[in-house]
Order: C-alpha cells, then structure tokens, then sequence
C-alpha cells in the first residue's frame, strides 16, 4: 500500500470517529449540526473512495466508483453553509444559496446511468481507466466529462472558501477566547482547502505529462481529511459543542419550571411526597428511580427535581436515602427481628446496594453509625 493511500485511510478513519462523536454529543442548533456532519462525511468519503481507487481495491468494490463526486462539491458547500450558521449570518439570504443545494443533486441525477451498471460493466470500465490514473480525469461516465466536473467542483470550492476566509479576515475580534479560537480554526481550514484547491486546478488547467496528476490530487485530498479532521480534536467546542449552551439551556429549562411553580403548588407537591413515602414501599426497591416517583405524582421528572432542590434542599438520591434510613430507624425501634440482621442485610432491606454505601448514607442522616445506633438503643 503506498503512502498516499496510508493518509487517506487515516484520514477517514479520523473523520469518521469526528462524525460518530459530533453526531452523538454535540448538543446544538439542528440546522448548523447538519451542515457540520455534511461536511466531515463529504471529506472522509470522498478520502475513502480515493483510497480505495488508489489501493486498487475499487476493483473488489466497483460501485463506489465515481459516488464521491457528489460530495467534492458538498464539500465546500456544507462548510460555507456551517460557517454562515455559526457566525449566525442569514442563510438563503440569495437566491443562488438555494441553487448551492441542488448542485449535488444534479451531479447524482447526472451519474444515475453509471450507478444503475452492473458490476462487471464497472469492473471493465475500472480496468480500462486505472492503467494511467490520469484517464479518471478524462473519463466519461455521465452527461458531463470528468474533467468540467474537477473544474467546476474546485471554482466552487475556490470561490466558497475565499468568501469564508475573506469574511473572518475582515471580522473583528471579539472578547470571547473561545470564539476567537473557532474562528481562527474556521480562517486556517478555509484557507488551508483554498491553497490545496487553487494548486489542484493549476495543475489540472495545466496539465503536465511530467507527473500523474491524480496521485498528486490523491495526496492533496489526503493531506486535507488529515489535517482537518485532526484539528477538530483540538477544538472540542466543535465536537461536543459549547459548556456555556448547555448550561443557558439548562437555566432556561429551570427557569420555565420556576415559572410554572408557585408557593401553593410546592406545599401541595411536598405533601404528596410525604404521603407517597409513608404508603408506599417501593422505593426500598434497588432500582428505584426518579421518574417512577414524577410518574406517580405526575409531573415531569425535571419539576420534581426542582421541587426537591427547593423545598428539602436536597437531591433526588440524598432524599430517597433520607427516607430509607428513616424507615429503618422505624423498623429497629419497632421490630426486634431487624436486631438479627448483618448490616449488610439492613441494607439491602431498604435499597442500598452494598454495606458500605448503606453506612455512610446512615451516618450522613443521623451522625453515627448503624452499629452504634443499634447499640444506643439496647
């Protein structure tokens, strides 16, 4: 495997592992998630198919062959597109962003004819292209030669990562380090991918038959998924996305609640915690949880905790082991039986899992120890 193919390969491993993580943790507006996953899928595919051409493998897999160049133009769109989001530029603001769109889906309706050929048709055509790498380029499998799509598709990125660059370039500084530091992450990948576009179509324009230029585009495309994908790990705001939009969602979130809960409504609520912890026993259960309690009240799982937090100031699980002492403390008062039991099998009486986990959760609630409780007692 040559050296080339090793950097595609980590480079689209690295994207993809970039793609899972934004795509499970990152917490943030819909619309911007989109553009951004858009854009790290784009790259690491589009790495994957050239590594796979480069390899030979395209061979064992001929129809991935040619359904990257869809996505070279995604590319630069969904990184403008995720740009203007995040800087909270109006999107659509032109007719033609709209146009930006479909261009990939032209591309796609355009190849549909290649795409629907069998497998050996594919493997014949593969053949006859890979004896000089550069054929790629001249090859004709849609409506459109190979070679206006390169053209098109990097003007476009050209022109799109120039507005980008240009945009920040003029951008003034803000206050906020960590803006500042997406932003700067935005300007040197924009203009990063500017430079590797602007080389890649000289060289395509004009064209050399001292070297191939499609191992050079090969090497280009993997020196763009390597780097970029790479130093998405060192901004882990993009990744999992801002502390600070958490939290302000979270406030927003309590304050709605604080809203919708008065003084009477926190009497009442507390109340019927009381009753349901005198009545029921199912709380003694090891896997008891919050929301079995919000259903039984009724409410949402998040005013149940703001109940608690301001009414006993405390938190669902000090509560529920407050309540579970207390009803020991009961049965050791009540029922000499219990002065039989090992403290490990006090505790799993009432819920807690282990005898350690049961005394200090006794010792936090009374100030001693349950030995020593049961020994004050005799």
């Amino acid at each position: 495997m040559k050296f080339t193919s090793y950097i595609l390969l980590t480079g689209s491993v690295i994207g993809l592992l970039a793609f899972l993580i934004v795509l499970l943790k990152l917490r943030t507006k819909l619309l911007k998630k989109v553009f951004f996953l858009f854009f790290i899928f784009s790259l690491s595919y589009y790495s994957f198919v050239i590594f796979l051409i480069q390899s030979g493998l395209i061979i064992r897999y001929p129809h991935f062959f040619r359904t990257a160049s869809p996505f070279l133009y995604a590319l630069s769109i969904s990184f403008y597109f995720y740009y203007k989001s995040y800087s909270k530029l109006t999107i659509f603001k032109r007719k033609i962003e709209f146009f930006l769109l479909l261009i990939p889906l032209i591309n796609i309706i355009e190849l549909l004819p290649f795409y629907l050929q069998s497998a050996e048709v594919k493997i014949n055509h593969i053949s006859n292209v890979s004896v000089n790498k550069d054929d790629i380029i001249y090859s004709e499998e849609g409506w459109i030669p190979n070679y206006w799509h390169f053209i098109l598709q990097l003007s476009l990125g050209i022109i799109l990562f120039s507005i980008v660059f240009c945009h920040i370039f003029k951008k003034k500084s803000t206050h906020n380090r960590k803006a500042n530091n997406l932003f700067t992450w935005f300007k040197w990948t924009s203009l990063f991918q500017l430079i590797c576009f602007s080389v890649l179509i000289f060289l395509i324009i004009f064209n050399s038959k001292d070297f191939i230029i499609y191992n050079i585009g090969a090497f280009f495309f993997g020196l763009i998924e390597l780097t970029v994908a790479f130093n998405l790990f060192l901004q882990p705001q993009l990744l999992y996305g801002s502390i600070k939009w958490k939290k302000n969602k979270r406030l927003k979130t309590m304050n709605s609640i604080n809203s919708q809960t008065n003084n009477n409504d926190a009497e009442y609520y507390h109340l019927k915690i009381e009753k349901y912890f005198e009545e029921n026993v199912n709380f003694l259960d090891i896997n008891f949880r919050q929301n079995q309690l919000a259903e039984s009240l009724g409410i949402s799982k998040n005013k149940l905790s703001y109940i608690i937090n301001n009414t006993y100031k405390l938190n669902f699980n000090q509560l529920l082991n407050k309540k579970r002492i207390e009803k020991v403390i009961r049965k050791l008062n009540t029922d000499k039986q219990w002065d039989n039991l090992s403290m490990a099998g006090i505790g799993q009486m009432v819920g807690f899992k282990s005898r350690t986990t049961f005394t200090k959760a006794f010792k936090d609630n009374t100030g001693m120890t349950p030995s020593k409780y049961i020994k004050s007692l005799s």
